[in-house]
Protein backbone atom coordinates (compact mmCIF):
# COMPACT_ATOMS: atom_id res chain seq x y z
CA UNK A 1 0.00 0.00 0.00
CA UNK A 2 1.32 3.42 -0.91
CA UNK A 3 1.10 6.05 1.80
CA UNK A 4 2.02 8.89 -0.50
CA UNK A 5 3.70 9.04 -3.84
CA UNK A 6 7.23 7.69 -3.62
CA UNK A 7 6.90 6.47 -0.02
CA UNK A 8 6.39 2.79 0.57
CA UNK A 9 5.96 0.76 3.79
CA UNK A 10 9.65 -0.04 4.12
CA UNK A 11 10.64 3.64 4.16
CA UNK A 12 7.87 4.29 6.70
CA UNK A 13 9.40 1.58 8.89
CA UNK A 14 12.77 3.25 8.61
CA UNK A 15 11.25 6.55 9.72
CA UNK A 16 9.57 4.86 12.67
CA UNK A 17 12.85 3.19 13.68
CA UNK A 18 14.70 6.50 13.37
CA UNK A 19 12.01 8.19 15.48
CA UNK A 20 12.23 5.47 18.14
CA UNK A 21 16.00 5.77 18.09
CA UNK A 22 15.85 9.54 18.55
CA UNK A 23 13.39 9.16 21.43
CA UNK A 24 15.65 6.58 23.07
CA UNK A 25 18.67 8.83 22.54
CA UNK A 26 16.76 11.78 23.98
CA UNK A 27 15.78 9.72 27.03
CA UNK A 28 19.38 8.64 27.65
CA UNK A 29 20.55 12.24 27.26
CA UNK A 30 17.90 13.39 29.75
CA UNK A 31 18.64 10.52 32.15
CA UNK A 32 22.38 11.14 32.03
CA UNK A 33 21.86 14.85 32.68
CA UNK A 34 19.40 14.17 35.50
CA UNK A 35 21.85 11.79 37.18
CA UNK A 36 24.87 14.00 36.58
CA UNK A 37 26.53 11.44 34.30
CA UNK A 38 28.42 13.10 31.47
CA UNK A 39 28.82 11.57 28.02
CA UNK A 40 32.34 10.30 28.75
CA UNK A 41 31.18 8.53 31.92
CA UNK A 42 28.17 7.09 30.10
CA UNK A 43 30.43 5.77 27.34
CA UNK A 44 32.71 4.13 29.93
CA UNK A 45 29.72 2.59 31.68
CA UNK A 46 28.44 1.22 28.39
CA UNK A 47 31.88 -0.25 27.63
CA UNK A 48 31.98 -1.99 31.01
CA UNK A 49 28.43 -3.24 30.50
CA UNK A 50 29.37 -4.61 27.08
CA UNK A 51 32.37 -6.46 28.56
CA UNK A 52 30.01 -8.04 31.09
CA UNK A 53 27.55 -8.97 28.38
CA UNK A 54 24.90 -6.51 29.58
CA UNK A 55 22.68 -4.59 27.18
CA UNK A 56 22.86 -1.30 29.07
CA UNK A 57 24.41 0.34 32.06
CA UNK A 58 21.38 0.27 34.41
CA UNK A 59 22.69 -2.80 36.26
CA UNK A 60 26.02 -1.03 36.82
CA UNK A 61 24.23 2.03 38.20
CA UNK A 62 22.21 -0.15 40.59
CA UNK A 63 25.40 -1.89 41.69
CA UNK A 64 27.18 1.43 42.29
CA UNK A 65 24.25 2.87 44.25
CA UNK A 66 24.01 -0.26 46.39
CA UNK A 67 27.76 -0.15 47.12
CA UNK A 68 27.54 3.56 48.00
CA UNK A 69 24.61 2.97 50.35
CA UNK A 70 26.44 0.11 52.10
CA UNK A 71 29.58 2.25 52.51
CA UNK A 72 27.51 5.17 53.82
CA UNK A 73 25.78 2.91 56.32
CA UNK A 74 29.17 1.59 57.47
CA UNK A 75 30.53 5.14 57.74
CA UNK A 76 27.54 6.22 59.83
CA UNK A 77 28.03 3.23 62.14
CA UNK A 78 31.71 4.15 62.58
CA UNK A 79 30.84 7.77 63.36
CA UNK A 80 28.26 6.60 65.90
CA UNK A 81 30.84 4.38 67.61
CA UNK A 82 33.24 7.31 67.89
CA UNK A 83 30.51 9.58 69.26
CA UNK A 84 29.65 6.95 71.86
CA UNK A 85 33.25 7.15 73.14
CA UNK A 86 32.76 10.74 74.26
CA UNK A 87 33.52 10.93 77.97
CA UNK A 88 35.20 7.51 78.03
CA UNK A 89 38.56 9.01 79.08
CA UNK A 90 39.22 10.49 82.46
CA UNK A 91 40.44 14.07 82.55
CA UNK A 92 43.95 12.79 83.36
CA UNK A 93 43.94 10.31 80.43
CA UNK A 94 42.70 13.07 78.16
CA UNK A 95 45.57 15.38 79.19
CA UNK A 96 48.13 12.59 78.66
CA UNK A 97 46.75 11.81 75.21
CA UNK A 98 46.74 15.50 74.27
CA UNK A 99 50.36 15.81 75.43
CA UNK A 100 51.44 12.78 73.34
CA UNK A 101 49.70 14.27 70.31
CA UNK A 102 51.49 17.63 70.81
CA UNK A 103 54.84 15.83 71.15
CA UNK A 104 54.21 13.81 68.01
CA UNK A 105 53.31 16.93 66.03
CA UNK A 106 56.43 18.71 67.37
CA UNK A 107 58.65 15.91 65.96
CA UNK A 108 56.88 15.78 62.62
CA UNK A 109 58.72 17.41 59.74
CA UNK A 110 57.28 17.80 56.24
Amino acid sequence: MMLMPGVNDSSRGNRVRKFRGSVTGTFHTWWSAACGVNNDQRAKLLAIAARRGLRGHSELIKEAVERYLQEEESRQASVQKVLELEGALTAEDEQKAAQRIRETWARWRP
